[in-house]
């Protein structure tokens, strides 16, 4: 048994993947060839998307990776800054400075707002691409009304 495969072309111009199994076959003037030819071309295609899909989830999968690592280092950020103002927080109130409690309650605020900030954007964006109301009917005068008094 032998197997190839190819392309093939007929005369209106129009290509063809094929394979092609060759065999022995036994007559009485001894062995001739038998041959059996395949049309494979709708296996190739399917093959070729899936090739297609496979890179572009390789490439997601990449960029995903990246985006993964810059939102971990970017809400470490305001962590270790929160960290940071407790221990001094902790020291001036031992100490008993006070005007310098309050600038450390501060920064602590103020970090803790950026974390939230970041991970309000980062809720919205995985929220991009998604319906995130039911679709529902609505008849096409209103929308002409509100385009019409939103340009007015």
């Amino acid at each position: 048994h032998r197997r190839k495969t190819g392309i093939i072309h007929s005369l209106t111009g129009k290509s063809r993947h094929v394979l092609q199994s060759s065999f022995p076959v036994p007559s009485r003037n001894g062995n001739r060839i038998g041959s059996i030819i395949r049309d494979i071309s709708s296996q190739v295609q399917i093959e070729t998307e899936r090739d297609a899909l496979i890179a572009e989830l390789q490439s997601k999968n990449t960029e995903l990776e990246q985006f993964t690592r810059t939102v971990s280092h970017d809400l470490k950020a305001p962590l270790i800054t929160i960290k940071g103002f407790l221990g001094l927080l902790e020291n001036d109130i031992a100490t008993g400075k006070l005007d310098l409690v309050k600038k450390d309650i501060h920064r602590i605020t103020s970090a803790a707002d950026n974390m939230q900030l970041l991970l309000d954007k980062l809720l919205e964006l995985s929220r991009v691409g998604r319906v995130v109301n039911p679709p529902q009917e609505v008849a096409f005068d209103s929308i002409v009304q509100a385009a019409i008094a939103s340009v007015q």
